[in-house]
């Protein structure tokens, strides 16, 4: 009898367990073992790719509710979702990386968040491939270094920025949507989400590490770029990397419906959001039945005939609503308060860090 009871004691705690586990690339993962997926506040705002301005940021998030012509965090009860490519094409890199760091720091305040993902410009900035920013985007940097290559190297390792791209992803999930840069394909399978963000995070620190010690002259190499981070030669004849930053295969309706349905069931979503690929009519575009929203409409100043735009998630009825064509120019009072800030101590820090100019 008491084995009986034993036994059946056994299984229940084997029955549980099973519920705490899902299948993982052909074998079984924590569901503990998480990082990328959240309960949402209670509406989502994500907006695509804003190269290097500032000033369309700040316009989308005025239009949209989120700061008020003062730059002030006034939304509440939200996640914002930044979907990458902050910098290169542009021309104020810097300006972005401030009106993230702002945001950051205001949103908890009324019980909202921010999620930033990095895009593959993201990536190949923190690589130290420079070559797509403008020299007026580079001399935004020219406080922390006469020269200006080195004054973004140098920006990379300083606060607040950081820690603020410790802190970027490259794929999250809020509710039912999951929100990436270029897509979702068979990499998926291969690493799960929160292993992608583990993979990614690691090697920001690494390779903020190795950049420290580079610019105070010490002998060092640059760490191994990751697979799931490998980089695209810009203009090359060369198929761009299957990975979360780079892939169009989806955007391109390179992946059957099927498939694209398959890989949605596995990851438990329902859309997935994406920036990267350009939308031709300049206005968010739905494909794949609507599974699939396309959010880059050229929001930056750096291309020509752009439209600022977001995408709102209702996460109570799940509906989704495009915002297309928002206003332009609303922005001064916050640029002057956000993105010239704290500028006069800046040169004080980084003497700190890395001695006198």
């Amino acid at each position: 009898m008491k084995i009986q009871i034993f036994m059946t004691f056994l299984l229940c705690i084997l029955f549980v367990s099973c519920g705490h586990f899902q299948r993982l690339g052909g074998r079984e993962i924590s569901s503990a073992d998480d990082g990328w997926s959240y309960t949402p506040k209670g509406r989502t705002i994500a907006i695509g790719d804003i190269h290097a301005d500032p000033k369309a940021l700040l316009d989308i998030l005025i239009n949209k509710g989120v700061l008020d012509e003062s730059g002030n965090f006034i939304a509440r009860n939200i996640d914002l979702v930044l979907l990458g490519d902050f910098a290169d094409k542009g021309y104020d890199t810097r300006g972005v990386w401030d009106v993230i760091s702002h945001i950051e720091k205001e949103a908890g305040k009324n019980n909202s968040r921010l999620h930033s993902v990095f895009g593959n410009h993201d990536t190949v900035v923190l690589m130290g491939e420079l070559k797509r920013m403008k020299q007026k985007d580079l001399q935004k940097f020219s406080t922390f270094d006469q020269d200006p290559v080195m004054g973004v190297k140098k920006a990379l390792v300083t606060e607040p920025y950081k820690s603020m791209m410790r802190k970027w992803k490259g794929i999250i999930k809020i509710g039912d949507s999951i929100y990436v840069h270029g897509g979702i394909s068979k990499f998926i399978y291969d690493l799960h989400p929160s292993q992608i963000n583990q993979v990614v995070n690691e090697y920001v620190i690494a390779q903020q590490e190795y950049l420290e010690k580079f610019i105070k002259g010490i002998d060092v190499k640059a760490p191994k770029v990751p697979h799931i981070l490998a980089p695209w030669k810009f203009d090359s004849k060369q198929a761009m990397p299957d990975n979360p930053f780079w892939t169009r295969l989806a955007a391109k309706h390179e992946l059957s419906q099927n498939e694209f349905n398959r890989m949605l069931d596995y990851l438990s979503a329902k859309r997935v959001i994406v920036g990267h690929t350009p939308t031709n009519s300049k206005k968010i575009q739905k494909i794949l039945n609507g599974k699939m929203i396309l959010a880059d409409t050229n929001n930056s100043i750096g291309f020509k005939g752009g439209k600022l735009s977001a995408v709102e998630i209702n996460e109570t009825t799940g509906k989704v609503i495009e915002f297309n064509n928002l206003k332009r120019g609303v922005n001064r009072n916050a640029f002057v308060k956000i993105v010239t800030s704290g500028i006069k101590g800046m040169n004080s820090c980084i003497k700190v860090f890395f001695g006198p100019q």
